[in-house]
């Protein structure tokens, strides 16, 4: 698996020179949903693929590129260039996951194929660079720019032990934004906000004796609405049941979500 998503992602690579692939990932989800107001039961599958590369061009200077298809017609990829002149500093520039992106899972991995709504709207990849300074494994400061959409962006990181924080702005259009993560113990939380116009947050705790169940709250609250009614524009909540089997591994899920008032079940598989 991991050799054929390398040739099908990263064949120009290949004739560069030798390059060490880094994360593959393949997965499936299946999933139904039970409205509870009609006799409606839609369902939906789909299938991701995604590997990440890297050339080491010496000590101090790697190109990275990863490269992510997702059905029906999804495609994500990112090429760019990691200097790093000592131990705690990072300069890296090229189409790359923005420092908003941080919040946010890896593209080629099980968390970004199902990547919770809250986390969903933050700010993902683009055009441009960052400088970052990591002193220690839990301490980091840093400043981005980035053209999404074709839109300039500036944008902030500081994390500080068990919390990520991260603002941007766009002059351009006056819109400005940040998050908030969370992660300690069995608690994972992230809250995400745009100016006027949404809050969102996502809420994980982890069960049991093994850790293989997982209760989380999915929530979006909208700013811009007229009526108390409308504020709330996102809910699901639900657990969900990890596995693992000798090839793979996944979870089972059941949800309830509340602007389509139905349960939902879903069947996840990666490898």
């Amino acid at each position: 698996m991991k050799n054929l998503l390398f040739l099908i992602l990263f064949l120009p690579l290949v004739v560069i020179a030798q390059v060490e692939v880094t994360k593959d990932y393949a997965g499936m989800i299946s999933g139904a949903s039970y409205q509870l107001d009609s006799a409606e039961t839609p369902s939906f599958t789909n299938v991701r693929v995604g590997a990440e590369a890297v050339w080491a061009v010496n000590p101090k200077f790697e190109i990275k590129s990863f490269g992510v298809y997702q059905t029906p017609n999804t495609f994500i990829h990112s090429f760019f260039g990691v200097y790093r002149p000592d131990s705690s500093w990072i300069i890296e520039a090229g189409k790359i996951a923005t420092l908003m992106g941080h919040h946010r899972p890896h593209p080629v991995s099980s968390g970004s194929h199902f990547e919770p709504w809250s986390l969903r709207q933050i700010p993902g990849g683009g055009l441009g660079g960052a400088v970052r300074f990591i002193p220690n494994s839990s301490t980091e400061i840093a400043i981005g720019s980035y053209l999404r959409d074709s839109v300039f962006e500036a944008q902030t990181k500081l994390k500080f032990n068990s919390f990520i924080l991260g603002g941007y702005y766009q002059p351009e259009t006056n819109i400005s934004g940040g998050a908030i993560t969370f992660e300690k113990g069995r608690v994972t939380t992230t809250t995400a906000f745009q100016n006027d116009k949404l809050v969102a947050n996502l809420f994980l705790l982890t069960l049991g004796r093994n850790k293989d169940f997982m209760f989380f709250s999915d929530m979006g609250f909208g700013l811009d609405t007229e009526s108390v009614e409308e504020i709330l524009i996102r809910g699901e909540w639900g657990l969900l049941k990890s596995f693992e089997l000798e090839k793979f591994e996944g979870l089972y899920s059941l949800s309830y979500t509340y602007e389509t008032n139905s349960m939902n079940s879903y069947l996840f598989v990666h490898f």
